[in-house]
């Protein structure tokens, strides 16, 4: 929760302001919000940045928008507001609360209170965001959403978990096209570091939204990335290490790592070759054969694919392979229909490899029920 800054005495704008660790109190920049300096404002926010030395971003804005949308500070402001007025720091006489929050949170979360287009900024799968840098959405309203959630702000709330549950859609034939569109997109830098500690708190944060539908698809993909590290790339273990304290619970862990192990169980007894063997065959000595070999090059490297579906996906290109164009019409079809059957199949059970069986909707992963 917000928290409040120690009284001004002197009943002017104190210069000083708290120490942040390595920083002394004359260090600390200030600046007002060129967006959100409101002439009749009746409060001030203010964060501080992460930057060396730190800057503090003062907002004014009104202390009614604030309650009206977000039950915490409803909460916080109602009744004699005498005590807030005095226990409180003051900027041109206007009291000031102190945000604990990301700086850019609170930049993003404010101009979403008072501009509301700005929850409808994702025209795209791929939006531009501050400085010319690109980030798939939601992340562009990852801060928007966490404070949404910590402060109560249902209207907001409610605006942008379609834009989560968009962004991992529980039906495959949803989130098999969104991916096509990522791999598509011209992104001039590899997400890297940030793409991995989003994909993190993107587990906390559908918890905190109660948006479990989603957590399937997050978890899955964060197995697939976590399982695509390169050793000798340190940045993805400590960022695994640091965003784990405060991101990520046993429980999840162990869901994490189960469940990985159970999609691949699963799919390799899938894809047994006597349990994908076509019926109605022209030609059986034949297309067995055939077949058997294809399955066999396919099954090579398929199952130390760091993602099942793709890999599933990629069987698709390979019907024109040597042995698969020897292989009979009518056993070419039925092996595309099983490749098809199996994949949303293994899909739908999602949320059983990772536990969640009874925290998602009883239709996950079924079109009629998006």
């Amino acid at each position: 929760m917000a928290t409040i800054a120690t009284q001004n005495t002197s009943g002017e704008a104190s210069k000083k302001r708290q120490r942040t660790e390595g920083a002394e109190e004359e260090d600390i920049k200030e600046e007002e919000s060129p967006d959100l300096w409101l002439k009749d404002g009746s409060i001030i926010i203010r964060t501080i940045s992460k930057d060396s030395p730190p800057t503090h971003t003062l907002y004014k804005v009104h202390k009614y928008i604030l309650a009206l949308h977000c039950s915490v500070f409803a909460a916080l402001f109602e009744g004699p507001q005498a005590a807030f007025a005095i226990g409180s720091e003051h900027h041109d006489g206007i009291p000031i609360m102190d945000l604990p929050d990301d700086a850019e949170d609170v930049h993003d979360f404010l101009t979403a209170l008072y501009f509301p287009k700005e929850t409808q900024r994702h025209t795209t799968v791929m939006s531009p965001v501050r400085d010319g840098e690109w980030k798939m959405f939601p992340y562009s309203y990852f801060g928007v959403l966490r404070l949404a959630a910590k402060y109560d702000a249902a209207e907001i709330r409610d605006l942008l978990v379609p834009v989560l549950k968009a962004s991992f859609p529980a039906v495959f034939e949803d989130w098999h096209h969104l991916q096509a569109v990522i791999i598509a997109a011209d992104i001039p830098e590899s997400p890297g570091e940030d793409y991995l500690l989003e994909s993190v708190q993107f587990i906390r944060l559908a918890e905190a939204c109660n948006v479990p539908d989603v957590l399937p698809v997050v978890l899955y993909e964060l197995s697939c990335l976590f399982d695509d590290m390169d050793p000798e790339a340190n940045f993805y273990h400590e960022s695994f290490s640091s965003a784990m304290p405060s991101e990520l619970t046993s429980d999840h862990l162990v869901k994490l790592m189960i469940g990985k192990a159970q999609i691949r169980s699963r799919v390799s007894r899938a894809f047994n070759v006597d349990e994908a063997e076509p019926s109605n065959c022209r030609v059986p000595a034949s297309c067995d054969h055939c077949l058997r070999i294809w399955w066999g090059l396919m099954r090579s490297d398929g199952f130390n694919n760091v993602d099942p579906f793709t890999w599933i996906q990629s069987l698709f290109d390979s019907f024109d392979d040597e042995w698969m164009k020897k292989v009979c019409d009518s056993c070419q079809q039925q092996t595309k229909e099983y490749l098809i059957t199996t994949r949303k199949e293994v899909w739908r059970e999602l949320p059983r490899f990772f536990g969640l069986a009874d925290a998602v909707s009883p239709n996950w992963g079924k079109a009629e029920a998006s």
